[in-house]
């Protein structure tokens, strides 16, 4: 009885276990076997249901916010992301496993703050959809329970006062006057802003640019 013996047929690496060890393995996995099923494939998806369970909303949010990382130009983007999630969602749904966060849990946390801070948690919504939409392709979750018409319909409309609303474009017959105006106009902003419209860049990307990135020769 104090022999070891070698049982790697379910472990999937070698090993060497006392007798007892390998007895109680052997128990373990014969129900398995006589249901014709593969006991290294069950071993494996039992591993895969502990790391999911392990997986709670903040983790998975932490490796949505790496994944996205190197796609954000601006640092502040990430910043502003980080800082929602963890002012609004994480305190109250953080520590729960993804798999176990509801739809109601999600509107719990945003509709007390809706009508307050609508922009901000328009924001936030988007933010945590798409956290689910990471969780879904990964096999966290089985679906994204943001993802449901009866999801919007929980939450209330927002009054005109609260809405966003962004300047009109300028009319294109209207542009080669509004030039002319900013061509008078001294000073670094005006620059940027001839600048912006001349080369049709982002607004950072006027803001932000070096001297080496232009080649005032050519």
């Amino acid at each position: 009885s104090a022999r070891t013996c070698s049982f790697s047929s379910v472990s999937g690496r070698l090993e060497r276990d006392t007798l007892p060890q390998a007895r109680a393995e052997h128990k373990k996995w014969l129900p398995v076997l006589w249901a014709k099923k593969d006991p290294m494939e069950e071993r494996d998806r039992e591993q895969r249901a502990n790391v999911i369970a392990g997986k709670t909303f903040k983790t998975v949010a932490d490796e949505w916010l790496e994944l996205n990382k190197p796609g954000w130009r601006n640092p502040k983007h990430r910043q502003q992301a980080e800082n929602t999630l963890t002012t609004y969602a994480h305190p109250t749904i953080g520590d729960t496993p993804i798999a176990a966060v509801t739809r109601q849990d999600v509107l719990g946390l945003l509709q007390p703050h809706w009508l307050k801070i609508p922009e901000t948690m328009v924001r936030l919504r988007g933010r945590m959809s798409r956290i689910f939409d990471y969780a879904e392709a990964q096999g966290y979750i089985e679906a994204n329970p943001m993802r449901h018409k009866q999801f919007d319909a929980a939450l209330p409309s927002l009054p005109r006062s609260k809405r966003v609303t962004h300047h009109r474009s300028l009319p294109y017959q209207d542009v080669p006057a509004f030039m002319a105006g900013l061509q008078t106009h001294i000073g670094v902003a005006a620059r940027c802003l001839e600048l912006t419209i001349l080369c049709a860049v982002r607004t950072t990307e006027a803001r932000l640019a070096r001297w080496q990135e232009f080649d005032l020769d050519k």
